[in-house]
Formats: C-alpha cells, structure tokens, sequence
C-alpha cells in the first residue's frame, strides 16, 4: 500500500510540472510573438508616406420638400 501510495504522489508531481512547463511555453510563445509583432511595427502608428494625395471631399446638405438641395446650416453654440 505504502509503494502505490508513493508513486501516486510521484505521478501527481510529474504532472504538476508538466502543466507548470506548458503553461512556461505558452506565456514564452506569446511574449515572443509580441516582441516579434513589436518589432516589425504592428504596434506603431500608420503614417502616410510622403507623396500626393487625392482627397475627395463631401459638401453636405439639405434636401427640402421639392427636392432642392441646399446648403446645410452650420450648428450655432
């Protein structure tokens, strides 16, 4: 009884390190695939490269009743 007793507890202790070793694993694959990410920029602003641009720009207005497009009012404080 004494012998199945110890190898249970040595069992149990084997497996308590195992998942304590995968869960070492993950946390190191993660942090490296964020260094990785960091690295080649994943995490940094995008800035628009210099060059010339087209912007397209909208004019908003009203429609009326009739139809009749007219200028949007601007919003006074």
């Amino acid at each position: 009884m004494d012998a199945s007793q110890k190898t249970a507890r040595k069992e149990t202790g084997q497996t308590q390190r195992l998942v304590r070793a995968r869960w070492i694993q993950a946390v190191l694959a993660i942090i490296v695939i964020v260094v990785i990410l960091g690295v080649n920029g994943a995490f940094a602003p995008h800035v628009m490269p210099e060059g010339i641009f087209n912007i397209a720009v909208a004019e908003f207005g009203e429609m009326d009743a009739n139809g009749q497009i007219h200028s949007s009012r601007p919003v006074s404080n």
